[in-house]
This record gives structure tokens, sequence and C-alpha cells, in this order.
């Protein structure tokens, strides 16, 4: 008897969970760390750049707090190669 269940996998984060992150954020860690997360809550996938262009950070304050973030297990990095 085979087994023919098909595994269903989810490929966007469920409104719930990302409430939770947010409220979770913004209980334990500091306002910088809050603002990123509620950032990549509406854009999910956004230069580091561009972050703290937004947020008006350092680069050295930003690469920091995305360091925490991604220790946690709160955010995950995507590295893309850009050409041109």
């Amino acid at each position: 008897m085979a087994n023919t269940k098909e595994i269903k996998y989810v490929t966007e984060v469920p409104s719930s969970l990302k409430q939770l992150a947010r409220l979770v954020v913004r209980g334990f860690y500091s306002i910088e760390d809050a603002l990123i997360i509620d950032m990549l809550v509406r854009n999910p996938c956004m230069k580091e750049d561009d972050i703290a262009e937004l947020l008006r950070f350092e680069k050295k304050q930003m690469r920091a707090r995305i360091s925490t973030l991604r220790n946690d297990k709160f955010i995950q990095i995507r590295l893309k190669m850009e050409t041109g």
C-alpha cells in the first residue's frame, strides 16, 4: 500500500504569525528592532540599504540590529547578486 499524501508547503507567512512577531519584538526588543520588523511585515523582501534609508539608520547600526534579529530567527537573509 503506497501512501500518496500530498505535501503542501506554505509560501507566505500567515498574518497571525506576522502579528505575533510584531508583538514579541515590541515587548522584548528595542524600538529600532520593532521598526525593522514592521517594515519587513509590510514588505517581506527588502534591501538592507533601503530599510536603512527609510528608517534613517546608519549602516553600522542597521547591521547590528539585523544581526540580532537574524540570530534570534526573526528574519532571514537572502543574498542576491546584482549585475550591471
